[in-house]
């Protein structure tokens, strides 16, 4: 009895692949830069001495002369790729650094003072708004900035209602809220409103105060 043998070769990729258009796109300029005499300056690319000696062999002889032509044509559009690939990522960092800059602006600067607490009630950031907010409490504290709790920010009188909007965010309340006053805050001042939740992925403790 005859038995056949298929052959399953790996799936193909289809031109529709986000990753195999980006290739040809990127291999498209890379020869249009070579074509027209623009391709950027290699960041330090060299050929090692085992490539140059197969291009030298191959150029020596009439019949793979062509083919020499065409590996090093191969090597430069590569050289060109890599360059490419290089400045874009060098473009994506500094679009990020900068997108990361102009967030922390707006946290540092927000018209509202913004807290993170861990689960203790230690104060972990806070932005110059909470900082005003509390200044003469932090100004007068023997802690470092490291070591100031929130509750030590508040009158003593609100110290459990601190606690009961810490007790629901442990809970199943995603967000909760109450009004308190601060440590130094003089009579007749209105009240602090403090929303928080819980940070995503932990267990500190993310504030609004305003």
């Amino acid at each position: 009895m005859n038995r056949s043998v298929s052959v399953i070769g790996s799936p193909t990729r289809s031109h529709d692949d986000p990753e195999i258009r980006e290739r040809t796109r990127l291999r498209s300029v890379a020869e249009s830069l070579l074509a027209g005499g623009q391709a950027p300056p290699t960041r330090g690319w060299e050929l090692g001495t085992d490539a140059l000696a197969m291009l030298y062999r191959l150029a020596s002889d009439q019949k793979s002369s062509d083919d020499a032509l065409a590996v090093l044509h191969e090597i430069q559009v590569y050289q060109v790729e890599l360059d490419l690939q290089l400045q874009q990522l060098e473009t994506n960092e500094d679009e990020l650094t900068k997108e990361l800059q102009r967030y922390r602006d707006r946290y540092e600067q927000a018209p509202v003072g913004y807290l993170l607490l861990s689960n203790d009630g230690r104060v972990i950031e806070a932005n110059q708004a909470a900082m005003q907010l509390f200044a003469s409490a932090v100004g007068n504290s023997e802690l470092g900035e490291e070591e100031l709790r929130i509750d030590r920010l508040l009158k003593p009188g609100d110290r459990p209602v601190l606690i009961t909007l810490l007790n629901e965010l442990r809970g199943d309340q995603p967000i909760a809220s109450c009004e308190v006053d601060a440590i130094d805050a003089p009579l007749g001042a209105p009240a602090l409103r403090i929303t928080a939740r819980l940070e995503p992925g932990s267990d500190n403790v993310w504030m609004v105060v305003s």
